[in-house]
């Protein structure tokens, strides 16, 4: 369809289209997007057209006075409207006054938004036309202008309001790995879709490449935004140096550094897994968790997939069971979504109260201290014991609540890592969760008083907090379950769960406890 076409004839061929047994949805769809983008390019030039009358009307006001020699230099008073017009010239860094009025020509020159062309390349500011002929000065400007909105325009069609990539079942995506080197899968439905990115599940149709790719990928569609994009090449990077790393996702493409890019998002592809440890409490937990020899398992693998991260210094610092997949056979699992890692090296200067999902945060990001590869053997524990209890263990609806849930499952923190946390609080633009009073440490518990309404803290002594891991864990257990398997279970859990980053159990003696031992 012509973006020229009127409304009416827009109108027509909609109908014709709509009884027309013939159109397939492909086109009825194509259509329609184009009939957006000649609305679109409408509003806009109505928009031009209103934001074009003040500073016209305030040109021509200036000449008149000019001529008149009875404007004030930088404003000019008209006496029908008492309105007050300031003349400004713009540049790309910055918006000057002119202290005297410039011609029309030197105002509209700074404009370019602003012009109107006769026919004979002159300015006439009756013209209808928006844009110059190409055959005037700075005709290329604005045909890459309009070569630019028509990409935006596009991409919009691609994309839903927040940049992620609207996806159809059947859609084709052919995806170039080099010049002459493609591969071509078929969207077949939707994994997932997080804060970074959409997951589709697809289908491999054809390849050319030396890649070998299984029938079915995971396509992970990074949204349309330069700092997620940059983000995604860090991905590519640590897990091409995780590849062939036992318990880790394998990237399948790209096989190397450069990013692989379809409509304007950056693309991972990844062997598709059906399932992630939360679908699979959720399809066979049925709100009372999975069988211990099952979540002991599991954990083992996944202290396993720890080593090999620490080998290469990468701290995954977002493992939680919605990152965690599981094979098809619900034997094995696999470590994913590399978007947040971080290289051990790099993180002396990280100071976040916010890295990682909040119920699986380890206790020293809330309380400032820099992250250390401890946070992923927090985020472990955390998620093996949401399993076999069947909830979430630290479900705080904020930091403060999170600490004050810790404290009653694990018991209070000790007075070395509250000092650690007031000290750093100092340095950075940290809450303080815990104050000093004499020679005792008080959590500041954040509440709301009930009169006023208003937020308050509640002092509460660290000596009412008393553990109670081992109770839940003792409850939870099934009758297949023995009490000295769930009493190891909870022995390790503890000490992966240690408040003290620097007192938790390290990933080589976790895999090595009593509860990881088979009976002969």
């Amino acid at each position: 369809m012509d973006d020229d076409l009127e409304g009416d004839e827009i109108g027509t061929i909609e109908g014709l289209l709509e009884g027309d047994g013939f159109i397939n949805e492909e086109i009825k769809e194509e259509e329609t997007a184009r009939k957006r983008r000649f609305k679109r390019k409408r509003r806009l030039e109505s928009m031009q057209k209103n934001q074009m009358n003040e500073p016209l009307m305030s040109s021509i006001v200036a000449k008149k006075l000019r001529l008149e020699k009875s404007s004030p230099a930088g404003s000019i008073q008209l006496q029908q409207t008492g309105t007050k017009y300031s003349l400004k010239e713009e540049s790309n860094a910055f918006c000057s006054t002119i202290s005297t009025p410039p011609r029309v020509s030197e105002v509209l020159e700074n404009h370019d938004c602003d012009k109107r062309y006769t026919g004979t390349g002159e300015f006439d500011m009756f013209s209808g036309s928006v844009s110059p002929p190409s055959r005037v000065p700075n005709a290329s400007k604005n045909h890459d202008y309009d070569e630019r909105n028509r990409i935006l325009d596009q991409q919009q069609d691609w994309d839903d309001v927040e940049g992620y990539y609207k996806a159809a079942i059947g859609e084709k995506i052919s995806v170039n790995l080099t010049k002459n080197c493609a591969v071509r899968f078929r969207v077949s439905g939707v994994v997932g879709k997080g804060v970074f990115s959409t997951v589709l599940k697809c289908v491999t149709e054809s390849s050319n490449s030396s890649t070998v790719l299984p029938p079915q990928v995971a396509l992970k569609f990074i949204r349309h935004n330069d700092t997620m994009a940059n983000a995604a090449v860090k991905e590519v990077k640590i897990l091409q140096r995780l590849r062939n790393s036992l318990g880790v996702i394998s990237l399948l493409l790209p096989s190397d550094s450069a990013p692989l890019e379809y409509r304007g998002h950056t693309i991972l592809a990844f062997p598709h897994m059906e399932y992630n440890l939360r679908d699979l409490l959720k399809k066979y937990g049925q709100g009372l968790g999975l069988s211990l020899t099952a979540v002991t398992s599991y954990f083992r693998q996944l202290l396993a997939a720890l080593t090999q991260l620490q080998k290469h210094n990468v701290i995954h610092s977002d493992l939680k069971p919605d990152n965690i997949l599981v094979s098809a056979d619900f034997s094995s699992v696999s470590i994913c979504d590399f978007g947040s890692a971080i290289d051990s090296q790099e993180s002396g200067e990280m100071v976040t109260p916010y890295l990682v999902s909040r119920f699986y945060r380890a206790p020293e990001i809330i309380l400032g201290l820099i992250p250390t590869y401890a946070i992923d053997l927090w985020g472990i524990a955390v998620t093996v014991a949401e399993l076999f209890l069947g909830k979430v263990v630290f479900n705080g609806s904020d930091n403060n609540d999170m600490l004050k849930m810790m404290m009653e499952v694990l018991g209070p923190f000790s007075n070395r890592l509250i000092r650690q946390h007031l000290v750093q609080a100092q340095k950075f633009p940290l809450k303080t969760h815990f104050s000093q009073e004499a020679t005792t440490f008080v959590f500041r518990q954040a509440t709301v008083d009930p009169v006023t309404g208003q937020a308050v803290h509640k002092d509460v002594s660290l000596q009412s907090f008393t553990p109670s891991l081992q109770s839940r864990i003792l409850r939870a257990k099934s009758g297949q379950d023995s009490r000295t398997s769930a009493l190891r279970f909870a022995e390790i859990l503890q000490k992966c769960m240690t408040l003290d980053p620097t007192r938790r159990i390290s990933v080589k003696d976790a895999i090595h406890h009593d509860v990881f031992k088979t009976k002969k």
